[in-house]
């Protein structure tokens, strides 16, 4: 504050911290990578931190070399919300507490997808032209989310759209398989659905019902996804989400699974729950495709975008 009227004159700030780059994230999630170097020598600050929309942001990518640490700020992005501005600060923390703000980004998925379309038509390699199918579907995606929840119509991610780049979203539903239903009969736990969340990103939740007095904390569920590829290579990965992750709503117990990148919406699925090491349900099978597939008539416009961006996912990540 103002030593002699008192008044508010905001955080202080430091004009040496700016951000060393910011790009967009094509992988798993929908988000911005906003990177921030350091060097461990400069005693001014002990932290830092980066925050969006006043929302401290988590660290994903973390490299150093030498005295120097490069930090990668992830801002996750749901699927609506491609167009939104996000104001994005660097802040330097020194040891009694004072924060520093010093650059501030305003920043959209939309916008920094129409930047990197930009760059990728000035190349002629097919990855990049893959790359742009990809981005110009993830906008189609967003733009269908957009209609879906009644949100920010007035600024759709496809508008300002180029029309060479508007030119490689699909629209025509592509074919999506069914998985056969897995047969649960003896089993002391039951599924009773899968459902596809979409409202957030790719992510599924698995419902199964617990007996009366059950608790989500005494279970754990082991997840198998194979991801096959076009050139026909398998490869498997397995994952456990713990019970105190899961939501629990009287005796049905919600499983959510999130780290589906967007390249593996036809990825086979196996869910099993735990009850300590016993397995206490059937090895529940699933894909994204075939749980999106049974919500296509009711929501046509949007499931066909989520489709058309995850193939062009394929086509870009294998």
């Amino acid at each position: 504050k103002c030593d002699i009227c008192g008044a508010d004159l905001g955080p202080a700030t430091d004009e040496t911290l700016k951000f060393y780059k910011v790009a967009m994230n094509l992988g798993a999630d929908i988000s911005g990578v906003f990177q921030f170097m350091y060097n461990t020598a400069d005693t001014k600050y002990v932290a830092y931190k980066v925050v969006a929309n006043g929302v401290e942001l988590k660290v994903g990518a973390h490299m150093t070399s030498g005295t120097f640490v490069l930090d990668g700020y992830m801002l996750p992005v749901s699927a609506k919300n491609m167009a939104d501005i996000f104001n994005v600060t660097v802040i330097g923390i020194t040891a009694d507490g004072t924060e520093y703000h010093g650059e501030t980004r305003a920043w959209s998925i939309k916008q920094g997808a129409f930047d990197l379309l930009d760059t990728n038509a000035k190349k002629t390699d097919d990855k990049s032209k893959k790359a742009m199918a990809l981005i110009a579907n993830m906008l189609a995606y967003g733009a269908a989310a957009q209609k879906n929840f009644n949100y920010n119509l007035d600024n759709l991610a496809t508008d300002g759209l180029k029309a060479e780049y508007a030119a490689l979203i699909k629209t025509t539903t592509p074919e999506m398989n069914t998985i056969a239903a897995v047969d649960q009969t003896g089993a002391k736990v039951q599924f009773a659905r899968v459902s596809f969340n979409l409202a957030e990103r790719i992510q599924v939740l698995a419902m199964a019902v617990l007996a009366a007095g059950e608790v989500k904390e005494d279970y754990k569920a082991v997840v198998t996804q194979t991801h096959t590829k076009a050139d026909g290579t398998v490869s498997t990965k397995e994952y456990t989400i713990e019970g105190a992750d899961c939501l629990q709503s009287g005796t049905v117990l919600g499983v959510y699974i999130d780290q589906m990148a967007s390249n593996e919406l036809r990825d086979e699925m196996t869910i099993t729950l735990y009850k300590g090491d016993e397995a206490v349900s059937a090895a529940y099978k699933f894909s994204p495709e075939s749980v999106l597939k049974g919500m296509l008539a009711s929501k046509t416009e949007l499931i066909t975008a989520i489709m058309n961006y995850g193939d062009a996912a394929i086509a870009y990540f294998g």
